[in-house]
């Protein structure tokens, strides 16, 4: 599974739409827009992708907020290796 550091909102938008990733994590605190509002864009264009959301602000209302809109989970910063480990084999041939 290729591993693709994405800067933002459009870069992450833009590989899935080109069907490059197919299993994103994503911060709620991108540098150009929430994290959690783009959980839909990249479903709609991929609803195969499996998508963990992680940050900082582990709110209760954040991660509800998450996975309703389409995350798979949810990992609270700062982590630790095995929680992504976790996700990536537990998700690896997960297809919704």
């Amino acid at each position: 599974m290729p591993f693709f550091y994405l800067l933002g909102c459009r870069t992450a938008v833009y590989s899935a739409a080109q069907g490059v990733s197919g299993f994103d994590f994503l911060d709620i605190n991108l540098p150009d827009r929430d994290g959690v509002s783009i959980i839909n864009w990249i479903k709609d264009l991929r609803a195969d992708v499996t998508i963990v959301m992680f940050s900082s602000q582990n709110s209760l209302d954040n991660i509800e907020h998450s996975i309703a809109r389409g995350a798979t989970g949810f990992i609270a910063k700062p982590f630790l290796k095995e929680q992504i480990l976790y996700y990536v084999h537990q998700c690896s041939d997960y297809r919704p």
